[in-house]
């Protein structure tokens, strides 16, 4: 079986583990588990639904190039993580 990748989910600017069962993600060519997807319960989904609510005024005052740095870091970070997990399963 190859090596599986747990996600989280994000609420309110942090990483935690979902409460609720994971979703296993299969390779359908070998059938091996790629990854455990977090499966959000109604409290995981209501908590970013208020972490949501409580930022959108605050993203919503930053001036449209404000927004888009913020965007673009986090994809820089994004991809950095998948990065370190391809080269990780490689060594």
């Amino acid at each position: 079986m190859a090596s599986t990748t747990a996600i989280g989910v994000l609420i309110d600017g942090e990483w935690s583990t979902p409460t609720g069962a994971g979703i296993e993600v299969l390779d359908p060519a070998t059938e091996d588990v790629l990854a455990d997807v977090p499966s959000a319960t109604l409290g995981d989904v209501e908590a970013a639904i208020a972490a949501a609510r409580a930022a959108q005024p605050g993203w919503a005052g930053l001036p449209s190039v404000e927004r888009g740095k913020a965007v673009r870091a986090l994809a820089d970070e994004q991809e950095s993580e998948l990065q370190r997990e391809l080269l990780g399963g490689l060594s």
